[in-house]
C-alpha cells in the first residue's frame, strides 16, 4: 500500500492538468515556430517542426479522451506514457532546433520535474536516464552525421562536432537532470508522507466521532432509563406516604372509634415500615453502584399477598373518604 497517496486517487486529477498544461504548450510552441521562422527565415525546418507539434497534439487529444474513462488502476501507465512520448517529442524538437546547440534542451529539467510529481521516485530516475541517452544520442548522431544538423545562426558553426563540448553538454545535462530528479523526488515523497498523516489522522478523527456517537446513543439511552427509573421510584414513594397520610387524617378526624383508631394507625406504621424498608432499599442499591452486576436470584411471586397489600392499601383509602 506504499504511497497511494497520491498514485490512485489524485493521479488522474494530475494527469488532467498535464494534459492541460500540454494543450498550452502546443500552442506557445506553434506561435514560437512561426516567430522563429519569420525571424529566422530558411533557417528552421518549418514542416518537421510542425509536424512534431501535431504529433504531440494528436496524441494529447487521445489522452484526453482516454481520460473521461480512465480508473485509477491504469492511471500509472497513462503516466508513464504520456511523459515517454512527451521525451521523445522533446528530443525530435531539440534535434530540428540545433541539436546540442538547442536551447530546448533545458526543458527535460521541467519532464523530470513533472514525473517526479505525478509518478513513483524510480520513474523520475527513469526519466532523467532516458532524457540523457536521448540527447547524447542525437549529438553522438549528429557528430557522426547519421542525422543532419540543423545549425543555429546564434552559436558557433562547428560546436556539434567539438567531442570535448559534446561530453561536457551531455555530462551538464544529465548532472542537472539527475541533480533535480533527486531533489524534487525528496520534496514528493516528504509531501506524500504528510499526505498520508493527513489521511490517517482524518480517518482516525472518523473513527473517533463514531465512537462518539454511539457514546451519545448510549448516554441516551441511560438517561432514558434513568428518567424511567426516577418515574418508577417516585410512583413507589407515593403510595405508603399517601397510605400513611390518609389514616393520619382518618386518626385526626375522630371518625372512627379508638379500636378504629389504632387499627388505622397501625396500619399507617405497617405503611412506614414498608417505606423506611424501600428507602433502604435505594441506599442499598446506590452503595453498589459501578460493581460488578451479579445474577440475582429470582424467588417466586406470591399472588395472594400481593392482592392483600393491594386490599389493605385501599382499604384506608375508602375508609378515608
Amino acid at each position: 500500500m506504499e504511497d497511494q497517496l497520491p498514485f490512485e486517487a489524485e493521479l488522474i486529477a494530475r494527469i488532467g492538468w498535464l494534459i492541460w498544461l500540454r494543450w498550452l504548450a502546443t500552442i506557445g510552441s506553434t506561435l514560437a515556430i512561426l516567430i522563429g521562422a519569420i525571424l529566422l527565415p530558411g533557417v528552421l525546418p518549418l514542416v518537421a517542426l510542425l509536424g512534431v507539434i501535431a504529433f504531440v497534439a494528436l496524441y494529447n487529444l487521445g489522452f484526453a479522451l482516454q481520460l473521461r474513462t480512465l480508473r485509477s488502476g491504469h492511471a500509472a501507465a497513462s503516466a508513464h506514457a504520456q511523459i515517454g512520448l512527451d521525451l521523445l517529442a522533446l528530443a525530435a524538437l531539440v534535434h530540428f532546433t540545433g541539436g546540442v546547440e538547442s536551447p530546448l534542451a533545458l526543458f527535460f529539467v521541467f519532464h523530470v520535474i513533472i514525473a517526479s510529481i505525478l509518478l513513483r521516485p524510480h520513474i523520475s530516475y527513469l526519466a532523467a536516464s532516458l532524457a540523457t541517452l536521448l540527447f547524447a544520442g542525437i549529438s553522438l548522431l549528429e557528430y557522426a552525421g547519421v542525422l543532419p544538423h540543423h545549425h543555429l545562426p546564434l552559436v558557433p558553426a562547428e560546436l556539434f562536432r567539438d567531442p570535448l563540448y559534446l561530453l561536457a553538454a551531455s555530462a551538464t545535462l544529465s548532472l542537472t537532470l539527475f541533480l533535480v530528479a533527486y531533489l524534487t523526488t525528496a520534496i514528493s515523497i516528504r509531501l506524500r508522507e504528510r499526505d498520508r498523516e493527513l489521511m490517517e489522522s482524518n480517518l482516525t478523527c472518523q473513527v473517533r466521532s463514531g465512537e462518539l456517537s454511539e457514546l451519545n446513543e448510549e448516554l441516551r439511552r441511560l438517561d432514558a432509563e434513568r428518567t424511567r427509573f426516577m418515574v418508577l421510584v417516585t410512583h413507589e414513594l407515593r403510595a405508603p406516604i399517601n397510605t400513611i397520610y390518609s389514616a393520619l387524617e382518618l386518626a385526626r378526624s375522630g371518625m372512627a372509634g379508638p379500636e378504629k383508631t389504632d387499627e388505622v394507625l397501625g396500619r399507617a406504621q405497617d405503611r412506614a415500615t414498608d417505606l423506611l424498608s424501600l428507602i433502604g432499599d435505594l441506599l442499598d442499591l446506590s452503595s453498589v453502584r459501578g460493581q460488578t452486576a451479579r445474577p440475582e436470584r429470582v424467588e417466586p411471586l406470591q399472588l395472594e399477598d400481593v392482592l392483600d397489600d393491594v386490599v389493605e392499601f385501599m382499604r384506608v383509602e375508602a375508609e378515608a373518604k
